[in-house]
């Protein structure tokens, strides 16, 4: 658990869809930034706790971590979620703010 958390922590903090087309996104979305960052902070404005996650950009970004996902959803998704909430709180530098989150994981194929 502890190998998968810091794999999906630098996930969110760093993955950058090396597709990504500002010309063909409509929902304003920074191609040289890391994308969940920019994610939570749509959230943080919109006010709506939900981040879906691209099971495709999850497993180009780690292989491994996406065979986890896959092979132990029960285990890996509690996980996920506890972080991608931790990093939410992190990046607005709210430590006592207290609202539940839900993590959607979504397989887009292109």
């Amino acid at each position: 658990v502890g190998t998968c958390k810091e794999k999906f922590r630098r996930f969110v903090m760093k993955f950058i869809d090396p597709n990504a087309n500002p010309n063909e996104d409509e929902n304003g979305v920074n191609p040289d930034e890391p994308l969940c960052l920019q994610r939570l902070e749509e959230i943080n404005m919109i006010g709506e706790p939900f981040l879906n996650i691209s099971a495709t950009h999850l497993k180009k970004f780690d292989a491994n971590l996406y065979r986890q996902l896959i092979c132990y959803p029960k285990e890996v998704i509690p996980t996920l979620t506890w972080l991608s909430t931790k990093c939410f709180l992190k990046s607005i530098s709210i430590q006592c703010w207290s609202i539940r989150y839900r993590l959607d994981l979504m397989m887009w194929r292109r």
